[in-house]
């Protein structure tokens, strides 16, 4: 946890202001919340000019003049020099009281929901100086405090399903905390840091659900860690099916019947509905995403595309690449960083791939030599939580693809199913002999580390070298 965030907090530094994925639009969503106490003015996405703050918007137009604002998609590095410093100062200076208290439109993420930003708005209103700059580092840090949850949800959830075995344990929730995507996205303002943490307890309370019972306490944490995930970030609430399922195997195994457990029933159902309604009622636009029975074949056409080479007799789908799987994917969970114009050579992508296929070979080989005894329920609930993700992904796609003519995933996307992923590595290492498991997990952990911080290397050769 300590080395996560450490990392993280690397990150935050490295980084520079605004140039991690739709921070500024975060940054105003947070200054409403904090200095309004309301949402912040959403428009449409033809909107024009930085959303942001006129402070900030001063620095952007600065930036136009003097290029310290390292375009999206360019090579230009930013010369953040004292001269700049003080001109931005000096503009900063000239702008009144109420232009700096007033919060211009969030476009993009006007219509998120309020749970992540209102963590947010107390890291800005706590930071004493006024400067945006000073209140983004602060607010990053702030933002960097969950990926410790994110860790301990990894943890906990290999715990349940390996039991106490400390190394695999350290080895599964190690893989999600030195992840290098996990780490940069944790470091910056972005809801997607709390939906990973939240996604963390959903999956480790949905094992323990079907493993331990429905007991009043696990179905209420279950319910409510559903409730935050969907409240950080609409599009984890996809994983609402896998909980819904969790919770039925729960109650099969407890035997429980609608005439002598119909409370129980009902506090499920009740509890999936309000954590639904809670995230549709603060979330504008939700209800457009969702797949009509007249496109379900160019849905199912956009699909093969996605992951397979496309047929003759189907039509292109618009701007989705080539091999959209491992391009859009693979790079982006692996490591893409910035707007994605930050990557490594395509050689260091196929070693991560074929890594990433030997880890998954080795986690099925381990199951089949029963190396570990699972409960197919687990295996059903954790397939379910991730299909479900990524079926809900690909039908926002789908409809943004229609409406505004460009794709919309990014990898980072799925890193809220990352600690299963810690999961199957420890499973892997499980092939072999209890005794060089440590060894193992030094070498795995260690590799990871490397990555992260050549990753780290990389951001900062971009911007400053």
């Amino acid at each position: 946890m300590g080395a996560a965030f450490l990392l993280a907090v690397a990150w935050a530094l490295v980084i520079p202001p605004f140039h991690a994925p739709d921070e500024d639009e975060h940054y105003v969503y947070s200054q409403s919340l904090a200095e309004n106490l309301s949402l912040p003015p959403s428009h449409s996405w033809t909107t024009r000019g930085p959303q942001l703050s006129p402070a900030v918007r001063t620095a952007e137009q600065y930036a136009r003049t003097r290029l310290f604002w390292k375009p999206q998609g360019s090579a230009v590095r930013p010369p953040w020099d004292s001269f700049a410093v003080r001109e931005y100062t000096a503009a900063l200076h000239r702008l009144s009281s109420a232009q700096l208290s007033h919060v211009d439109s969030a476009a993009n993420q006007g219509g998120d929901p309020p749970l992540y930003h209102a963590w947010e708005a107390v890291a800005y209103r706590l930071t004493p100086s006024s400067s945006p700059f000073s209140r983004l580092f602060v607010m990053r840090l702030w933002s960097a405090l969950l990926i410790l949850l994110t860790v301990a949800g990894a943890w906990l959830l290999a715990g349940e399903v390996l039991g106490r075995d400390r190394t695999l344990q350290l080895l599964a929730a190690g893989c999600v905390g030195l992840q290098p995507m996990i780490t940069f996205m944790s470091s910056g303002v972005n809801p997607d840091a709390g939906a990973y943490a939240a996604s963390a307890f959903v999956l480790w309370l949905g094992v323990r659900v079907i493993r331990r019972g429905p007991s009043r306490e696990n179905v209420v944490g279950l319910l409510a860690a559903l409730a935050v995930m969907g409240l950080m970030k609409v599009s984890t609430l996809t994983m609402a099916p896998a909980v819904g399922l969790a919770l039925f195997i729960a109650a099969r195994r407890a035997h429980v019947r609608l005439s002598g457990g119909w409370r129980r029933w009902l506090a499920g159902a009740a509890g999936l509905a309000i954590a639904a309604g809670l995230v549709l009622a603060t979330t504008r636009h939700s209800l457009k995403y969702v797949l009509r029975p007249s496109q379900t074949g160019g849905f199912l056409s956009y699909l093969w595309q996605y992951y397979l080479p496309r047929l003759p007799s189907q039509k292109p789908v618009p701007q989705l690449p080539a091999h959209a799987f491992y391009s859009i994917w693979f790079k982006g969970a692996w490591a893409e960083f910035g707007w994605r114009e930050l990557a490594f050579p395509a050689a260091v992508y196929k070693v991560l791939a074929g890594v990433s296929a030997a880890t998954f070979l080795g986690a099925g080989l381990a199951l089949i030599r029963r190396r570990l005894r699972i409960d197919r329920a687990v295996v059903g609930f954790l397939a379910a939580a991730a299909v479900g993700l990524v079926l809900g992904l690909h039908v926002a796609e789908y409809y943004a693809e229609h409406r505004w003519g460009g794709p919309i995933n990014e990898g980072r996307y799925l890193l809220a199913l990352l600690p299963i992923a810690g999961l199957a590595v420890a499973v892997a290492v499980m092939n072999l002999a209890r005794r060089r498991r440590s060894l193992a997990t030094a070498v795995v952990l260690g590799a990871m580390l490397v990555l992260n911080l050549f990753s780290l290397g990389l951001a900062a050769g971009a911007f400053y070298a």
